[in-house]
């Protein structure tokens, strides 16, 4: 390390950088309250701190003495929330691009130790992101705390040189991201010994990895930018070098378009940043009997097999961490386990609703139970545990967290008790129990405060809120709800599932109440995303009378998984989505508006009209891009669809047969970029194959000549280019959309960002 290095680290450590002296190879500085004087020698090149008859290099100095490491690495050790009954997963990894120029990810058995051996061999030069991502409830928080744990044991006896620091984020009203970080080590960790500045030097050092987790909620719901603004500025802070890890759900990484990782991208001005990723597994029939054994339970065998054959193999109960960790919680606690498969039954559909009605049937009659009289008694029964649930979830929601404080929960509570008519007793014993439900616990962050014990639940207990007020068509309520973010899957299944068997009105009724809701607010609001979703998931499978839907708007991939039937959609607008596992019957889309249709997947049309409708483009079934708006109609019709168009189509001269292949030539090149802001021109050439002499002989002169793509200094070994964009990946995705399939259009419509 350098003198001057080493003066600027300790800048950031001291209150004034007047409290740092020094002259003539001696050092004093304040940090904080204490004084600290030493000698500074160099040895062989290495910078070295003399400090009461002791020998350090300056980094080790800084590490031991000046930023107490070692200090939290015992604080991670007893204030880490670590599983009891931890089952180490199986992952898959797919590299950075340099590295590994396809989307070919490599398997990975131990995905504790691979993402240690990962993040312990970063490249310098570049800030390394890995992404830790799968399917809510499969592991990735707890994943991080075994990481975490192990890490700072291993930095205790020098086996490591890095600390892994986890850092809630997800659920919380956003903070300035300082007050973030310092907060999660004062308020979690116990530990004050440094500023922002300081722990961004240490992160630059490579010996903390901050791991970020939670942190997806705002890269694919956000509409504000703050946390991405927060994440670019911590990046640019680190001036190419440190690693980060940032735990993000698969919906991340599903869009075929750019609309969530070009986010991040586009916040990123000129440092040099790779991105990695790595991939959770669902649990296989060797954990959830490995789990059952941890656990104490003798006939797992059995367990596995009752489910397996109601569901199947790669049901969510027998592969999600969290759901198998709760199916063995009601497995131990019932003497009779036919109730538990009887419970759970057969259908595929409505596992999750079975599966918390079971446990809370068990609060109903074994813990929530008045004996205050002679003959004990239910405090409530199971619809008034989901109306007080559903109150909290609801809270939730409208306040943008995770938690609630005890103060909060005895408000509700009161409310609950006036509104359905509880004696003081009854409402005193309410209050008492809710924060011991089985479905609640401690928060993390704050222990006076309580959340959910998995997200899946609050997101759960959401849906049956809507579910109740479209029951009451209170639809005063139902705005307040919907207009509030994008509504996560779980919730809309939860709704669907609760109008299913409590619901009062045919599917119609609750679909056309919505369609009215979703007229009582903007065209780009969430209230009409939230209603097309929850009105496509019921009308999934039914065989009903038509419906109209005018004005919608649908989320992406609204049309995977669907079976819909006498649907006439009207000036709807349609995010893009897989026609994957998909059925239309007798369905009509008038002057609607599709981003992208991809049938990639299975799927079956029977007389299904598309009248004026405006396709952006499409992903044929053998991967193939079509942007001219020429030859879409005709591939719709080759699948059975009816087109009328008031149109003629001409000017076809326009579209010469190289314009599609151009167009997805860019493309391709600008989702490189999204593993990476600068780019070798060998990953050019592996990537793109046989259309890479298209690319360097036609396409990237144009691109350099309308400074899109810039050369940039190449390092490395070897002699190649090397290339960054001058455009947010943002900007391009709406140039593609308004280029009418036209590759000279796209080009012109491109503007790379300003200098």
């Amino acid at each position: 390390m350098k003198l001057e290095t080493f003066k600027n680290i300790l800048e950031c450590f001291s209150d004034e950088p007047d409290d740092i002296e020094i002259s003539k190879g001696q050092l004093v500085v304040q940090i904080r309250n204490e004084l600290i004087s030493a000698e500074l020698k160099n040895k062989d090149g290495e910078l070295i701190v003399c400090e009461n008859d002791s020998e350090r290099t300056a980094t080790k100095w800084i590490i031991e003495r000046i930023a107490h490491l070692p200090q939290l690495a015992d604080r991670i050790i007893n204030y880490i929330e670590k599983e009891e009954h931890f089952i180490t997963p199986e992952a898959k990894y797919l590299p950075r691009i340099d590295l590994n120029p396809f989307e070919k990810e490599e398997a990975k058995e131990n995905a504790v130790q691979d993402t240690i051996d990962i993040l312990t061999e970063q490249t310098a030069g570049i800030t390394n992101i890995l992404y830790l991502t799968s399917d809510a409830g499969e592991g990735k928080t707890t994943l991080i705390n075994e990481i975490a744990y192990k890490q700072a044991e291993n930095f205790k006896k020098n086996r490591q040189g890095w600390l892994l620091l986890p850092i809630t984020l997800g659920g919380r009203p956003f903070l300035r991201f300082d007050d973030v970080i310092i907060g999660s080590l004062m308020n979690k960790f116990r530990f004050p010994f440094f500023y922002y500045d300081a722990f961004l030097e240490l992160v630059k050092l490579g010996v903390i990895i901050p791991a970020f987790d939670g942190f997806e909620e705002m890269f694919v719901e956000s509409s504000t930018g703050e946390a991405l603004s927060a994440l670019s500025s911590l990046i640019q802070n680190l001036n190419s070098s440190g690693s980060l890890l940032i735990s993000a759900r698969k919906a991340y990484f599903e869009y075929k378009d750019f609309r969530s990782q070009a986010k991040l991208y586009d916040s990123i001005d000129t440092d040099a940043v790779s991105f990695s990723k790595l991939t959770l597994k669902r649990w296989s029939k060797k954990q959830f009997l490995e789990y059952s054994k941890e656990r104490g339970i003798e006939d797992e065998e059995e367990i596995y097999s009752e489910i397996e054959e109601r569901l199947n193999e790669d049901h969510p109960l027998l592969t999600r961490a969290v759901l198998v960790k709760r199916l063995i919680d009601v497995a131990i606690s019932l003497d009779n386990r036919t109730i538990l498969y009887d419970k759970i039954g057969t259908r595929t559909d409505n596992y999750f609703y079975n599966f918390v009605e079971t446990i809370v049937e068990r609060e109903v009659s074994k813990k929530w139970v008045d004996r205050s009289g002679e003959a004990s008694k239910s405090l409530l029964s199971l619809r008034e545990h989901y109306i007080l649930l559903s109150m909290l979830a609801n809270e939730m929601w409208i306040s943008n967290t995770t938690s609630l404080t005890g103060e909060i929960l005895e408000l509700i509570s009161d409310l609950f008790s006036d509104q359905y008519n509880k004696s003081p007793n009854i409402n005193r014993q309410i209050k008492e129990r809710i924060t011991q439900h089985s479905l609640l616990v401690n928060s993390e962050n704050n222990k006076l405060k309580f959340q959910f014990d998995h997200e899946e639940f609050k997101d759960f207990f959401l849906g049956v809120y809507i579910g109740m007020q479209l029951e009451r068509n209170a639809n005063t309520e139902l705005l307040t709800v919907l207009k509030r973010g994008s509504l996560p899957k779980q919730t809309i299944r939860s709704t669907c599932s609760y109008l299913g068997k409590t619901g009062k009105k045919d599917i119609n009724y609750y679909s056309e109440l919505l369609a009215k809701i979703s007229q009582n607010d903007s065209k780009t609001s969430f209230t009409r995303e939230n209603c097309g979703a929850l009105i496509l998931k019921l009308l999934n499978k039914e065989k009903s009378k038509a419906i109209r839907l005018n004005e919608l708007m649908f989320p992406p991939n609204s049309f995977r998984n669907r079976r819909l039937r006498k649907i006439e959609f009207i000036n709807c607008y349609f995010q893009a989505t897989e026609i994957k596992n998909s059925e239309l019957i007798n369905c009509s889309f008038k002057e609607c508006k599709f981003d992208r249709l991809d049938f990639s997947g299975e799927h079956t049309f029977k007389n299904v009209l598309l009248e004026r409708c405006e396709v952006n483009s499409i992903i044929t079934d053998n991967d193939n891009r079509i942007y001219n708006p020429n030859k879409i109609p005709k591939y719709l019709s080759s699948l059975g669809f009816t087109i009328q168009t008031d149109q003629s189509i001409k000017d076809d001269e326009l579209f010469d047969q190289d314009n599609d292949q151009n167009l997805a030539i860019v493309e391709k090149v600008f989702r490189t970029f999204l593993r990476s802001t600068f780019i070798n021109e060998d990953v050019f050439k592996v990537r793109l194959g046989t259309l890479s002499p298209t690319f360097f002989d036609k396409i990237l002169p144009e691109l350099l000549r309308e400074n899109i793509i810039q050369e940039v200094p190449y390092k490395g070994s070897g002699s190649q280019k090397r290339y960054k964009l001058t455009v947010k990946l943002n900007e391009f995705e709406n140039a593609l959309k308004i280029s009418n399939g036209n590759y000279n259009t796209l080009l012109e419509n491109i503007e790379p960002k300003s200098s």
